[in-house]
């Protein structure tokens, strides 16, 4: 509500705190307001969130800032003579402009504001809730030849080295000029008095401010649209890199595992077949211990014989489980790297590697015959 009267303040006030003591307002959104006392009244249900909050101080600081009303507006710039590069006798009609100005635009859904902290820019058109103009208005100006005094003549004519007062002089011009500050050089941004003044000029002004916005408006929104479509062009893409990483985890997983209990079951079976060709070496020893006629050799090869036999047990996955122990096998990140080529264990991005951790060959067809390859020949091929 545009600067509303203090009894339409004063109801909307208790009609805010009744709200809130009876509970009105839903939990998850607030109920905030601003222009208490002056200016604007601005009232908004919000949801809380981080830009909700921005947008809100924004609207907050802006409504605070702004004097738009046709009375305080000329009594500030009135107060402040720099806002109008104009001569003593085009100030009166710089105001009437300034105005007339605010009155059109205040029909057209517009209004013509200026900044309580005297920012720089000066008068500033609000177009929607968005979009501030720059409106400047100002004096045309010339250059004119300027009537040299005969002591600057006669320094001019004597010493062509000295400085003297220049020739020209910049003048007022009588005719008065209004300037937007578009970003678009598609329009026209400047409109002076010539053999219609610039008073009679505002409809111009404004359409083009309007038209202005609408294409700015519309670039945003293309722009707005672009962004949502590559926006959504990288979430596919990053889907879809996600799920070709899971993809390749899960089968590192099954072949990490595959391939520990692979290693597993033939290093339990190294000791099952090493078990047996020790418990048969120790049988042999103990023939020969009781054949030979030598105490001392027969008493040494007896005391070999139980030591050797208690680590034929302990390489048994018979006697001793705990060789086959870990069939529940959870690799790590070490241990997934090898299959995964130059994906990562740790996300869904590439990983760099050295040329001596080249990854192994998943579809090596002889890959669990590798599990059994051992040094030197096999047991059974000594038999």
């Amino acid at each position: 509500m545009e600067d509303p009267d203090e009894g339409t303040r004063a109801a909307y006030r208790r009609a805010i705190h009744a709200a809130k003591r009876n509970g009105l307002v839903p939990d998850t959104m607030q109920l905030l307001h601003t222009g208490r006392s002056a200016g604007d009244l601005v009232i908004r249900l919000s949801n809380g969130g981080p830009e909700e909050e921005t947008d809100w101080n924004r609207i907050r600081l802006g409504t605070r800032d702004k004097v738009s009303r046709r009375p305080d507006l000329i009594a500030m710039v009135e107060a402040q003579p720099g806002l109008l590069a104009v001569c003593d006798e085009l100030r009166p009609r710089a105001l009437r402009l300034i105005q007339d100005l605010s009155g059109h635009a205040e029909r057209r859904g517009h209004r013509l504001a200026l900044s309580r902290r005297r920012k720089p820019r000066g008068l500033f058109l609000q177009v929607g809730n968005d979009h501030q103009i720059t409106v400047t208005i100002s004096e045309e100006t010339e250059e004119r030849a300027r009537e040299l005094s005969d002591e600057e003549r006669k320094k001019r004519g004597i010493y062509a080295w000295q400085r003297v007062a220049p020739e020209y002089e910049t003048v007022f011009t009588g005719r008065l000029k209004i300037e937007l500050g578009l970003s678009t050089h598609a329009d026209k941004r400047e409109w002076t008095d010539g053999r219609t003044l610039v008073d009679r000029k505002l409809g111009e002004i404004l359409k083009t401010a309007e038209r202005c916005v609408e294409r700015e408006e519309q670039e945003r929104l293309e722009r707005q649209r672009q962004l949502d479509e590559q926006r959504a062009r990288w979430e596919r893409q990053e889907t879809e890199k996600r799920t070709r990483w899971e993809r390749a985890m899960a089968e590192a997983r099954r072949l990490s595992t595959e391939d520990h209990r692979g290693r597993t079951l033939a290093a339990a079976f190294d000791g099952w077949t090493t078990a047996r060709e020790i418990r048969a070496l120790c049988g042999e020893l103990q023939v020969v211990a009781a054949e030979t006629d030598d105490p001392e050799r027969a008493a040494e090869l007896r005391h070999w014989i139980p030591w050797a036999l208690g680590v034929a047990d302990r390489l048994d996955p018979t006697r001793n489980p705990s060789v086959l122990s870990g069939f529940e096998f959870t690799p790590k990140a070490d241990d997934l790297r090898p299959y995964l080529g130059d994906w990562s264990p740790e996300g869904p991005y590439r990983e760099y590697r050295r040329t001596d951790e080249a990854p192994r060959d998943v579809n090596d067809p002889y890959r669990e015959m590798s599990w059994f390859a051992r040094r030197g020949h096999a047991q059974w091929w000594r038999r």
